[in-house]
């Protein structure tokens, strides 16, 4: 089910560089599978046995979870494992303050959000019909700029995307 992790880590050079910098190990289940994943050396090993010493954490989500991840187009809830774990599809047991630390490695090992896209095909030229502009605000005496974009027609929709975390939260009003 994992096994393109392998794959990942030896193709993606920023991800050998975090490898390089982390000594860990950590089992992934789903169900009753369980896949261990051990890093030391630089070097990441996927393995059905369990590795001599303990793990620091687990992943642990059910079988239909890992598929729905692993999805060439996940769901709300099943884009990144951070995601997974804030909505309960998935739960970390062990030692959750080096799951938090190797955060950013293990996202760039496990994200599958590139996994079914395909070469862009060449737009033909020509303008969209959006409109960007810039609202000028004072709120309490405090001068604000916000950007939004307007398209289409119909009763407004105002949809909020706070960019202060890359996750896939939004609010729509």
């Amino acid at each position: 089910m994992f096994a393109y992790v392998e794959e990942r880590a030896r193709a993606n050079p920023h991800i050998q560089l975090l490898l390089s910098l982390s000594s860990f190990s950590f089992s992934v289940l789903a169900d009753e599978d369980t896949t261990y994943v051990t890093v030391k050396n630089g070097q990441l090993q996927l393995s059905q046995v369990p590795p001599l010493e303990k793990t620091n954490f687990s992943l642990i989500a059910s079988r239909d979870t890992w598929a729905a991840f692993l999805s060439d187009e996940p769901g709300p809830g099943f884009q990144t494992l951070s995601t997974m774990r804030r909505r309960h599809h998935m739960t970390v047991e062990g030692d959750v303050g080096l799951f938090f630390q190797q955060m950013l490695l293990l996202e760039m090992l496990f994200s599958r959000l590139d996994a079914g896209a395909q070469e862009p095909k060449p737009a033909q030229a020509g303008l969209e019909p959006v409109t960007g502009r810039y609202l000028r605000l004072n709120i309490q005496g405090i001068p604000h700029r916000v950007y939004f974009e307007e398209a289409g027609s119909g009763p407004p929709l105002l949809v909020c995307i706070r960019l202060v975390v890359m996750d896939g939260n939004f609010a729509t009003f």
